[in-house]
């Protein structure tokens, strides 16, 4: 694995047609099913799942079967690179590849990476068939951007994979606690946590603490008006958490509350920010 040596975030992060009323449209090919879509495609014993607590949060939790398998090491498209993976997924790294792939990272890193070998999808351009990651520490300020050969990645997490599996318990930390009212907001909806609370339900790994954000991404192919953005910022401030909701438009992730606005916004793309006046209009 390479690094380049500098910091990474591992999270970027309507109306009431927004908040279980109106489903998100369809898309094609394994994302966009919606919450509700996916769920029936749960093996009874991902549906039978045991109660989930942070004492035996070092085995991962079950979860549907994982819809993306190996890369080819050959492969050295981008977009074939961009097409599998998007930002947020969380992806395990084959533990025989650890040793050779924890060569040029920091001490913390490859410690990481031997005690939970899972890192983040980052949004950025894949880089001679590379992709790009992040590795997450202990503590916010151990977060390192590096490069993964694609043949190295064995399972796949999306955050749609961990909405339809509510694989959550009830929880003393409030950004856990508050996954129930998210999902009952976002019925419908193609959605899922990331941040630490994605990593943790993905590894079982405990990374949240009772100061944790919770971040949400939200799939978003149709238009969302600044009114829809409106209503459900207000519904999530009600939460005892803060909700850091990235809405991923067809030009990439803008922030909820930048949309409620109604003025310009901040599109996170691959290639870095850009500022539109509509991300769901403006040619790529």
């Amino acid at each position: 694995m390479q690094s380049n040596g500098t910091p990474s975030e591992m999270s970027e992060g309507g109306s009431s047609a927004w908040i279980n009323e109106s489903p998100l449209p369809s898309r094609e090919g394994d994302r966009g099913r919606g919450f509700s879509p996916l769920a029936p495609q749960l093996d009874e014993s991902a549906r039978r799942l045991p109660s989930h607590s942070r004492a035996d949060a070092r085995s991962p939790l079950p979860l549907p079967p994982s819809r993306k398998g190996r890369g080819d090491k050959n492969e050295k498209s981008s977009v074939w690179l961009a097409g599998l993976f998007q930002p947020h997924d969380l992806l395990r790294v084959d533990p025989a590849a650890l040793t050779e792939l924890a060569r040029g990272l920091p001490g913390w890193a490859a410690a990481s990476l031997a005690a939970v070998p899972w890192v983040v999808a980052r949004r950025a351009l894949a880089c001679d068939g590379l992709l790009p990651v992040g590795i997450r520490g202990h503590g916010r300020s151990e977060r390192c951007a590096a490069w993964l050969p694609p043949a190295a990645i064995v399972e796949c997490r999306t955050p749609e994979d961990l909405a339809a599996a509510r694989a959550w318990r009830q929880s003393e930390i409030p950004a856990l606690a508050a996954l129930d009212a998210v999902a009952t907001l976002l019925a419908g909806s193609d959605w899922g946590p990331a941040g630490s609370v994605g990593f943790e339900l993905a590894t079982g790994h405990p990374t949240t603490r009772p100061d944790s954000d919770l971040d949400i991404v939200l799939r978003a192919p149709r238009r969302m008006s600044p009114a829809e953005a409106c209503r459900l910022l207000a519904a999530l401030a009600v939460l005892r958490v803060r909700v850091d909701m990235a809405v991923e438009t067809p030009l990439g992730a803008c922030s909820l509350a930048e949309i409620a606005a109604g003025g310009p916004v901040v599109v996170k793309a691959p290639t870095g920010p850009r500022l539109v006046r509509d991300p769901w209009t403006e040619p790529a």
